[in-house]
């Protein structure tokens, strides 16, 4: 049995050949749209997707609030990416999880890489949400206590589940 699935492989090899009509002389912008249309976006690339826009967007929104009131420290920097690597690394762990636990068929529902990417998206959100805080632009208190509630509940263990 293979580590991960030959579709996943598949995507992965057509998004890599996203890159090819930026350095092959004679392609243009169409070979780029050609390519996106034939990615299929399974559960997989989604999951990865997903984590990834929240860690991107936390790190810029990060940056930009400490630009706007002038405290860019290396520092900070270098700890708040350290984190998020931790972060990559924690997903890449669930997804060896995923496939290397073998539940029994009343816990088939479980997908421990969808329960981390939105343990990892809710602390992702809480973030941006500080950042833009402390960048002086109005967050509605009700969003913020609505985003803490969730994560609450994920701290507390309370895991949606299906009857």
């Amino acid at each position: 049995m293979s580590v991960m699935p030959d579709d996943f492989i598949r995507n992965i090899n057509r998004g890599l050949a996203l890159c090819r009509p930026f350095y092959m002389k004679g392609k243009n912008m169409e070979t780029a749209v050609e390519v996106l249309s034939e990615i299929s976006f399974t559960s997989d690339i989604w999951i990865i997707l997903i984590v990834a826009a929240c860690i991107i967007a936390d790190f810029i929104t990060g940056f930009m609030q400490a630009w706007i009131n002038n405290c860019i420290q290396s520092h900070i920097m270098r700890e708040g990416i350290a984190h998020k690597t931790i972060e990559c690394v924690i997903l890449a762990l669930a997804w060896v999880a995923w496939k290397a636990i073998v539940f029994p068929p009343s816990l088939r529902w479980i997908d421990i890489r969808v329960i981390v990417a939105i343990y990892l998206c809710l602390n992702e959100l809480t973030s941006i949400l500080e950042n833009v805080n402390r960048a002086g632009i109005w967050v509605p208190k009700w969003v913020v206590k609505k985003l803490q509630g969730v994560k609450d509940k994920a701290d507390e263990g309370e895991l949606p589940h299906k009857e």
